[in-house]
């Protein structure tokens, strides 16, 4: 009956443990994507395209409107259950942005794809986050398929225009600079990650201890 008690009371303890160190790990989740629309797939364009001055939280900065298109009318793979995503190059070389709030002294990592649209001739892309340009160099694109895009900064707060914006070059300028996929999360603070790998440790060190040994009843 020992036995058994403890076995239930280690269960529980197991139980409650895992709890807060779900807890924890929730805490610390950097997965949260603070992007309204970042798979396009607002408005449904059924196969088409469509431009509009703002579409789905995305706003046109310079007024060449804001492209959503399915990705096989434009040469490029699914990538998405949508099945779409943004042109930025929409009536002209175009400037496409959306509006996030963040905090101050916070780091975030922006991802998305980036592609090129075959046939559009050359293509080049700048990155910005507010004022801070995010990419080194300009983004070129890689026709016909996709290539993961990864950068990391450090916000000044309050709303911030997450921006795509293309450069004038010798391609087509209504033609060209596809984005998918744009993602925006917060990087845990170390202390919330800290807290994490305590809570598992704990579940583990549980799991590691030896149950007592029942001994046979005296005869």
């Amino acid at each position: 009956m020992k036995t058994r008690a403890y076995s239930m009371n280690l269960k529980t303890v197991l139980a409650a443990a895992a709890l807060v160190a779900c807890g924890m790990a929730g805490s610390a989740n950097a997965s949260t994507n603070l992007i309204s629309n970042g798979d396009f797939s607002n408005p449904n364009v059924h196969g088409g395209w469509t431009i509009q001055n703002a579409l789905g939280g995305w706003v046109s900065r310079n007024g060449t409107g804001v492209e959503i298109g399915a990705s096989g009318v434009y040469g490029l793979p699914t990538v998405n259950a949508g099945g779409q995503h943004l042109e930025v190059n929409g009536y002209g070389f175009g400037d496409v942005y959306q509006n996030v709030n963040l905090t101050a002294g916070q780091t975030y990592v922006l991802t998305f794809l980036y592609g090129g649209r075959p046939g559009g001739g050359e293509q080049k892309l700048n990155v910005f986050a507010g004022s801070d340009l995010l990419t080194a160099t300009p983004l070129t694109g890689s026709y016909g398929s996709w290539t993961k895009q990864s950068f990391s900064f450090v916000a000044k707060g309050g709303l911030t225009p997450i921006e795509f914006k293309s450069l004038a070059t010798s391609g087509l300028s209504s033609y060209g600079n596809e984005v998918a996929n744009v993602s925006l999360s917060a990087v845990p603070e170390p202390a919330a990650w800290g807290m994490m790998i305590a809570g598992f440790g704990m579940v583990g060190g549980l799991v590691r201890r030896r149950r007592p040994v029942a001994r046979p009843l005296a005869a």
